[in-house]
C-alpha cells in the first residue's frame, strides 16, 4: 500500500498538465493600420526635419538651410515646439544670408507669428538687427503694424528697450 501511494505521488509530481489553449487573437495588421503607422512615421520625420531646419537657421548654417530648401522635404513655414518658424529663428539670431534665402524661397510667409504672435520682424527689431529689419520691411507684404499678444507692434517694444535706430 505504501509503495502504491508513493508511486501515485511520484506519478502526479511528474505529470505535466497541458496548458489550456485560448482562441488565437487576430495578429495580422490591416492595411488601414499599416497606413496609419506610415503616416505617424512620416509626421515624425517631417517634425524632425523641421526641427533641424529651425536649428540650422538659428545656428547660422547657411549651406544646410539651402540644401533643405532645395530638397523640398521640409515645410519652410512649419513651426517648432515654441511656434518659431525658420525665418523667426534666423531673424532673431541675426543671420542675414539665411533670412535672404528664406525670403527668396517660394511660399515663405514673412508674417507668420509664433505662439506669442511675434513675427520675424519683431525679433529682428527686438535684437537690433538693422540689416534684417530692412530686408523684412523691403519684402512685399510684411506687416509692420501687426500686434503681438500684448498689443505691441514689431517697432514698439524695441523702442521701449532703447533700440530706436
Amino acid at each position: 500500500m505504501i509503495t502504491h501511494s508513493l508511486s501515485l505521488m511520484h506519478e502526479h509530481k511528474h505529470k505535466r498538465e497541458m496548458p489550456t489553449t485560448r482562441p488565437r487573437e487576430e495578429t495580422t495588421t490591416t492595411e488601414e493600420q499599416r497606413r496609419a503607422k506610415r503616416q505617424r512615421a512620416g509626421g515624425e520625420m517631417r517634425d524632425l526635419l523641421l526641427r533641424l531646419l529651425v536649428i540650422a537657421c538659428r545656428d547660422g548654417h547657411t549651406s544646410t538651410v539651402q540644401s533643405m530648401l532645395d530638397d523640398g522635404t521640409v515645410d519652410a513655414n512649419g513651426t517648432d515646439e515654441q511656434g518659431h518658424t525658420a525665418l523667426c529663428s534666423a531673424a532673431r539670431e541675426g543671420h542675414d544670408a539665411i533670412v535672404r534665402l528664406l525670403l527668396d524661397h517660394p511660399g515663405v510667409d514673412a508674417n507668420k507669428a509664433d505662439q506669442w504672435h511675434n513675427t520675424p520682424l519683431y525679433y529682428a527689431c527686438l535684437h537690433n538687427h538693422d540689416s534684417i529689419v530692412r530686408l523684412l520691411l523691403d519684402h512685399p507684404g510684411v506687416d509692420a503694424n501687426r500686434v503681438d499678444n500684448i498689443g505691441y507692434t514689431p517697432l514698439n517694444k524695441p523702442c521701449l528697450k532703447g533700440h530706436a535706430s
